[in-house]
């Protein structure tokens, strides 16, 4: 069964392959978009993971990020994986392949902050699934309860020595079942 989540992604991605949505709504568009796209030409110059976790404000994606271009990368703190909620683009849908949908959040970042991650550098942080699926929102948009999750993301490296028409995408997707309350049961794959 470990393979099923793996391939319930990859037949939602492959599906969806010619969508052009633009929003992170949660949508499997809005992934395929990303990862479609015509500039996406180089190989995803760092090794990214996430794993699902669970807080006071709901489920988040804690990422591990690390350098392994071999020269520094400049980037916009929000243009992290974490920095904002337009910094990746994730789908959800569950294991018998029902697309959990989420909201359209506005979420602007004017900030000019930069982080600089040296070659072989880790850096951590934790993107905020609650901005897309939450059942504050009005309608509720959040993850069904005792349903396995696969979560499915992509994240385009906008460094600031990286040219802007060849963006490199790094993508992963991970698994959880939600669970109330608690802290998720959590299986991550990525690159």
């Amino acid at each position: 069964m470990r393979v099923l989540p793996l391939l319930i992604a990859s037949a939602a991605l492959s599906a969806t392959a010619n969508a052009s949505d633009p929003k992170n709504d949660g949508s499997l568009g809005s992934v395929a978009a990303v990862t479609t796209a015509k500039a996406t030409t180089q190989a995803c110059p760092l090794a990214l993971t996430a794993v699902v976790g669970h807080n006071s404000r709901g489920y988040y994606l804690g990422f591990t990020l690390k350098n392994t271009s071999g020269a520094p990368l400049t980037f916009l703190r929000q243009f992290l994986p974490w920095g904002n909620t337009y910094s990746i683009r994730v789908a959800a849908v569950t294991t018998d392949g029902e697309l959990v949908t989420g909201g359209y959040p506005i979420d602007d970042d004017f900030s000019h902050d930069e982080v600089t991650v040296k070659p072989d550098q880790t850096l951590r942080g934790n993107y905020d699934l609650s901005q897309i699926w939450s059942e504050r929102s009005s309608p509720p948009t959040g993850f069904p309860d005792g349903k396995e999750i696969v979560l499915i993301w992509a994240y385009r490296v906008f460094a600031k020595e990286i040219d802007k028409k060849h963006l490199p995408v790094c993508t992963g997707f991970t698994s959880f079942k939600t669970v109330g309350n608690r802290a998720p049961n959590n299986r991550s794959r990525g690159p």
